[in-house]
C-alpha cells in the first residue's frame, strides 16, 4: 500500500510542476474576460469575427499576459486574405514573412482589464515581448517560463 501511494505522490507531483502557477484554466472565469477583451480589439483590427486559439494565458495580480492564434468562426485558422490585413498579409507572404498570432499585456484598472501594449498579427519580433518582460513590472514571469 506505501508503495502505491509513493507512485501516484510522484505522478502527481509531475503533473503539478509542469504548470505555470500563473496559467489561467479552462474553467476560471477570468480567462473568459480576458479573451473577450482581446477578441474585441481583434475583431476591430481585422475586421472579421474572431475565435482564439490559446497558446499561453497567465494573470498575476492586476497583471495579464495573453499569446493567441485567431481562428474563423468555423474554427479553421484565419484566412487573412478575408481581414482588413489582406494587403499586408499578401505582401509578408511574398517575403515569406508572415507572423499570425497577438500577444497581449493587460492590466485591470478600476475594476476593468484593458490592453496595455499588444503585438498583432504581422507585427511580430520577440524583440517587442522581450521589451514588455523586461520594462514592465511584474511582466517578465508571465511572459517567460521562470
Amino acid at each position: 500500500m506505501k508503495r502505491s501511494w509513493f507512485v501516484f505522490a510522484i505522478a502527481l507531483a509531475g503533473t503539478v510542476a509542469e504548470a505555470h502557477p500563473a496559467d489561467i484554466s479552462t474553467t476560471n472565469k477570468l480567462r473568459k474576460v480576458l479573451l473577450d477583451v482581446a477578441r474585441a480589439d481583434a475583431e476591430k483590427y481585422l475586421g472579421t469575427k474572431v475565435l482564439w486559439k490559446v497558446n499561453r494565458i497567465r494573470a498575476r495580480g492586476d497583471l495579464a499576459y495573453l499569446s493567441l492564434e485567431p481562428l474563423m468562426p468555423n474554427g479553421k485558422p484565419m484566412d487573412f486574405t478575408k481581414t482588413k490585413l489582406k494587403n499586408e498579409w499578401k505582401e509578408s507572404r511574398e517575403s515569406g514573412v508572415w507572423e499570425s498570432g497577438f500577444n497581449y499585456l493587460l492590466r485591470k484598472s478600476s475594476g476593468k482589464w484593458k490592453i496595455i501594449e499588444r503585438e498583432t498579427a504581422g507585427q511580430h519580433g520577440d524583440t517587442q515581448i522581450g521589451e514588455w518582460a523586461n520594462n514592465i513590472k511584474g511582466a517578465k514571469p508571465l511572459i517567460l517560463d521562470e
